[in-house]
C-alpha cells in the first residue's frame, strides 16, 4: 500500500500503452508473465554462490538470511541433467523461497509458473542457441503434441526449420519484416500445438500446459479443457 508506482492497469494511460504495443487483448496474468519474461530485471534473482560449492547451501555465506532464490541455476534455464537427483532446489514454492517471493509481492499463481518463466526468459535471452524441446506425446493428449519454441529446431528441411521458429523480435515488438517475416509472430515464446486432421491446432491454456511439461514433479498429465 505504500508502493508510489501505479497497480491500475486500466488506467488511461495504460490501456493506451498496451494498445500501441498490442497486448491490450492479454490478462492480467498474461502480462506479468511476458514482462517477467522480457525484462530481466523483474525476475528475482537466483544466487550464484547457491550454486557453487558444497552443502545444502553451496558457497553462500548468508544462508537462511540470503535475499536471492536458492534454486538449482540449470534447472531454471532447463538445462540440469541430474532431475530429482540434483543436490540442488527444483522447488520454486519451498518455504524458504516462497517466504522470498511473497516479500516481492509475487502471487501463488506466478509462482507456479516461474518454472517456464525463468526457462523461457534463457531462451529469449539466449536467442541464436538452438534448443530442441519437444517431448513425446502427453497422455492427455490425441495425436501428436509438439511444443515450438523460440529457438527450437525442427527436423525438417532447412526452410521448415526457419518457419516453424518463433520470431522473438515480433515479441519484443521490433521485427521489421512484419507481414513479410519468415518467422511465426506469436504473443508468447512458445507454442504448444497438437497434429489434429492433418493440421497444426493451438491448444487451449497453452500456458497451463508450459506450466506441467517445466515441472520435473508433474507426471506428464494434465487437462486443457
Amino acid at each position: 500500500k505504500d508502493c508510489r508506482n501505479g497497480h491500475n492497469l486500466t488506467s488511461d494511460h495504460n490501456v493506451s500503452v498496451l494498445k500501441t504495443h498490442g497486448v491490450d487483448h492479454l490478462s492480467y496474468s498474461e502480462l506479468c508473465v511476458l514482462l517477467l519474461q522480457n525484462d530481466p530485471l523483474l525476475l528475482p534473482e537466483i544466487c550464484l554462490h547457491y550454486n557453487k560449492g558444497h552443502g545444502p547451501y553451496g558457497s553462500c555465506s548468508f544462508r537462511k538470511q540470503c535475499v536471492k532464490l536458492h534454486i538449482c541455476q540449470y534447472f531454471s534455464q532447463g538445462e540440469c541433467k541430474f532431475g530429482t537427483g540434483c543436490k540442488r532446489s527444483h522447488d520454486f514454492s519451498n518455504s524458504e523461497n516462497l517466504e522470498k517471493l511473497e516479500k516481492l509481492g509475487m502471487r501463488s499463481e506466478l509462482v507456479s509458473r516461474l518454472p517456464s518463466i525463468y526457462r523461457n526468459a534463457h531462451d529469449i535471452k539466449n536467442k541464436s542457441s538452438p534448443s530442441i524441446r519437444v517431448p513425446p506425446p502427453p497422455s492427455w493428449s490425441q495425436g501428436t503434441s509438439e511444443r515450438r519454441g523460440a529457438g527450437s529446431v525442427s527436423p525438417n528441411t532447412a526452410n521448415q526449420e526457419e518457419s516453424d521458429q518463433i520470431c522473438l523480435f515480433h515479441i519484443w515488438k521490433s521485427c521489421s519484416f512484419q507481414d513479410k517475416c519468415s518467422r511465426v509472430h506469436f504473443h508468447l515464446p512458445y507454442r504448444w500445438q497438437v497434429l489434429d486432421g492433418g493440421k497444426w491446432k493451438d491448444l487451449r491454456k497453452m500456458e497451463l500446459v508450459e506450466e506441467a511439461y517445466s515441472n520435473p514433479a508433474r507426471d506428464g498429465r494434465t487437462h486443457t479443457e
